[in-house]
């Protein structure tokens, strides 16, 4: 039998515990300090006063816990989701069902074991979950999800004539080596540089504390080639070490990783510990990215992003991220979101070449002559890594300006770039809210031009276009997003 939704609802008793948890985590990040000096010092403490602090702190929090269960309830009806929590300061949150970007699901160990769920409401005016409930039946998680995307799926339909509801199918799932193969895969060169630098950094200290480099075997093997095998082997360990941290947490928060596809809408399930679900409606997605980086395009695999619409995020667009998908894989989700009749009948366009000079004087001649500024005072040494990094940052840049490349039909903009990381966005016209064009005063000079697209889920742009590209650009796509009646949200 259906729940009635439209009467309030209480969490499960169980959300107690994880309030309660959630509110000693809190009191632990801004006790810490007293903690540790009634931890550290006991011999401070003899007359018992840091014992009935924490007591009187831990009774607090279970009475807030108590209250702040029996103070929050939710229901919904046919066109809202209402939430109402709190005692002293009461809140009231109405949000429009429409509105709605996902409806995310977490279960820890403890949530399983009792059979429960913790729910995420995310709008597309939040940068974090405009809901947070702790602890619900997952019976009630289930009809929840119905109910609402029900609705915000199909928001013309009328409950009387309700569509028939289409059977959930997987789309693909990954195994253990799939995970293997994408732990291995991430991107670790970052790290790898954070790692070698700390390693150089600590030579010294790891020479004169720990007598790695007896002063007599320096004299005989030499101290260049003894400081640098320490360092390798130093740097190796440590890479190692990366390598299998990252594997170890792909594999605890992405175990089980499976796509599901239901009518309008894809649930995103994975985690060993923490079992996170994740919804996305099809008709809320702004954009998807997909990348390789060398190692990826080894294994055959890509990255995947799918945009969705906000407006406070940090990044300017709520994400979810498949960490790693096969090809076929991602054609599927493509043949879904954006069938091929609407990717064709279109044609690539460069940059202009000009953006290959931006590039190397930026990230390759400015960092070369000041290396070189600083050789001629303090080490010539410096001169030959200088020329080094002018000669690899031009091959960098030419590679990255080869690269960048758009394409534009009359339902897609789709924008690829970079090179060792190889990053294609596609974007429907339609949902392309508008465009600005900017010019340095070097790319005045040239009459080049810098288009920025702004979407709900953020902005995207393509660089160096030249002025009177861009104007055509602009205006076709603005005409195309007048004459277009279809909703972007």
């Amino acid at each position: 039998m259906s729940r009635d939704f439209h009467s309030p609802l209480r969490q499960s008793p169980w959300a107690i515990l994880f309030i309660l948890w959630h509110y000693g985590r809190i009191m632990v990040r801004q006790l810490w300090p007293l903690l540790l000096i009634i931890f550290v010092q006991p011999a401070k403490n003899q007359n018992g006063y840091g014992f009935y602090v924490i007591l009187g702190v831990l009774v607090i929090t279970l009475i807030s816990a108590v209250i702040n269960h029996f103070f929050f309830s939710f229901w919904v009806d046919e066109d809202t989701f209402y939430i109402k929590e709190g005692w002293l300061r009461k809140k009231n949150k109405t949000i429009p069902i429409d509105r709605i970007q996902s409806l995310n699901v977490e279960q820890t160990l403890l949530h399983r074991i009792t059979h429960t769920g913790k729910v995420l409401v995310e709008t597309a005016g939040s940068a974090k979950a405009e809901v947070e409930i702790r602890a619900i039946h997952m019976d009630i998680v289930e009809e929840l999800q119905t109910r609402l995307f029900k609705r915000a799926v199909y928001p013309s339909q009328r409950s009387r004539h309700p569509k028939p509801q289409e059977a959930e199918a997987p789309l693909f799932t990954l195994g253990f080596l799939d995970l293997i193969k994408i732990g291995l895969s991430q991107n670790h060169l970052r790290t790898i540089g954070v790692v070698l630098a700390f390693s150089i950094g600590f030579l010294d200290d790891l020479e004169n504390q720990w007598g790695i480099l007896p002063e007599g075997k320096l004299e005989e093997m030499g101290e260049a080639f003894q400081s640098m095998m320490v360092l390798t082997t130093l740097g190796a360990i440590l890479t190692i070490g990366v390598i299998i941290a990252s594997v170890i947490r792909i594999l605890l928060s992405h175990a089980d990783l499976a796509l599901f596809v239901q009518g309008q809408r894809f649930r995103l399930n994975a985690g060993l510990l923490t079992i996170r679900e994740t919804v996305v409606t099809k008709r809320k997605l702004q954009s998807l990215t997909w990348s390789a980086n060398p190692i990826q395009r080894l294994f055959g695999i890509f990255s995947l992003k799918f945009s969705q619409a906000t407006t406070d995020s940090p990044e300017g667009r709520q994400q979810v991220t498949i960490p790693g998908l096969y090809s076929d894989h991602l054609q599927s989700i493509l043949h879904l979101v954006f069938p091929s009749e609407q990717r064709n009948a279109g044609a690539w366009s460069p940059i202009e070449p000009r953006y290959f000079w931006k590039r190397w004087i930026g990230t390759g001649i400015i960092p070369a002559a000041a290396m070189a500024l600083s050789g001629a005072f303090l080490d010539f040494s410096l001169w030959l890594p200088a020329l080094i990094w002018v000669m690899t940052s031009a091959l960098f840049a030419w590679k990255m300006t080869k690269r960048w490349q758009w394409y534009l039909n009359r339902d897609m903009l789709i924008l690829k770039r970079g090179w060792l990381t190889r990053e294609t966005t596609l974007l429907p016209v339609f949902k392309i809210q508008s465009l600005s064009l900017h010019q340095t005063p070097i790319q005045r000079w040239y009459e080049l031009v810098t288009v920025t697209l702004h979407t709900a889920a953020g902005t995207e742009s393509i660089p160096y276009l030249s002025l009177e590209t861009a104007e055509n650009l602009q205006r076709y796509v603005l005409f195309r997003i007048e004459s277009d009646d279809r909703s972007w949200m």
